[in-house]
């Protein structure tokens, strides 16, 4: 079993009340692990970029280490100057994870 699908299953069962789960509209109760998934699904879908790093090359993860970004400046530019329309932090491509400011606006999006 994976990491990810531990996780999910550590938070599984854990009620979180106001969140929106079913077709219809209805506010009812759904399980930290369903609100995550919701969260990550979204934020994977606008934030792309900061999941990058998963699909690094052994040079791009040797120029990674060394503190510099192996994206291009003109993808660089693109992903920053939607991310600023947004209102979320600049992305620099050289650290892998995600940002909590974009976590949180994903988070605000769903009514979390």
């Amino acid at each position: 079993m994976s990491r990810f699908k531990k996780e999910e299953k550590a938070l599984a069962g854990i009620p979180v009340e106001g969140f929106l789960c079913n077709a219809n509209g209805q506010t009812a109760f759904a399980s930290k692990e369903d609100v995550y998934t919701a969260v990550r699904k979204l934020h994977m879908e606008l934030f792309p970029e900061e999941y990058s790093f998963m699909m690094d090359s052994h040079a791009d993860l040797k120029i990674r280490s060394l503190n510099q970004s192996p994206l291009s400046e003109d993808y660089l530019n693109l992903v920053n100057k939607r991310r600023a329309s947004l209102g979320v932090s600049r992305f620099r491509g050289v650290s892998s994870g995600i940002c909590d400011d974009t976590w949180q606006y994903c988070r605000g999006k769903l009514g979390l």
